[in-house]
């Protein structure tokens, strides 16, 4: 007696259900994502500092400016390009705050 063939047989119906549930389980989980991200950056956003110095800072800079000294003393803080507004200072200054700056070589 011949042994009879084994066929597997597709149900197109059970199929296309499986097709639909991933789908809809594929866009909820992209919705689920957009929302904490959008979540996330509207917190970071809250977080964020003004970095605007302020008017009355800003009148304390600009008399700081006017009170720097042009002798050309490297010892004393200078104007290097008045127009461009900025300013030399001494150099042991000048090593100490870039020292300051990188952690002193930790």
């Amino acid at each position: 007696m011949p042994q009879q063939e084994h066929v597997a047989s597709i149900n197109t119906n059970r199929l296309a259900q499986w097709f639909i549930v991933l789908i809809v389980a594929l866009v909820v989980f992209m919705l689920a994502v957009a929302l904490y991200f959008n979540g996330f950056v509207t917190q970071a956003k809250s977080l964020a500092v003004e970095t605007d110095i302020g008017s009355q800072a800003r009148t304390l800079r600009n008399a700081a400016f006017a009170t720097l000294s042009t002798d050309g003393n490297p010892e004393t803080y200078d104007w290097a390009d008045p127009q461009a507004g900025k300013v030399q200072i001494p150099i042991e200054k000048a090593m100490k705050k870039t020292v300051e700056k990188y952690g002193g070589g930790k």
